[in-house]
């Protein structure tokens, strides 16, 4: 068995959740129900963000275009942005944690 080493850790309704992301893979957001992530947040875009996960093990985060933007740390999200273990991610009035338990390869 695979050990998991990188996902987003975030809480809803109470209760904390813990997705991991494929290497490689994505993990998407939003309200939709088509996304990995799916955020009952007014403020989120039905396909709001998405991390990207490369073969290296390095994760980029994306904005989709969504009308109330992404941050990471409390700064906007402009351009894909490498993401390192313990980096809060915003969306809408959603925190997710991101975690990564060791670097990617070449780092």
């Amino acid at each position: 068995m695979t050990e998991i080493d990188t996902f987003v850790r975030f809480e809803s309704d109470g209760e904390c959740f813990e997705v991991p992301i494929a290497q490689p893979g994505t993990c998407g957001f939003g309200r939709s129900l088509e996304n990995t992530v799916v955020l009952t947040d007014t403020l989120a875009s039905r396909d709001h963000a998405v991390i990207t996960r490369a073969e290296d093990g390095a994760c980029l985060l994306s904005d989709l275009g969504s009308t109330n933007g992404t941050r990471v740390n409390g700064r906007p999200v402009t351009a894909p942005t490498a993401l390192s273990s313990g980096d809060v991610i915003e969306i809408g009035r959603q925190a997710i944690v991101f975690i990564q338990g060791s670097a990617p390869r070449g780092v």
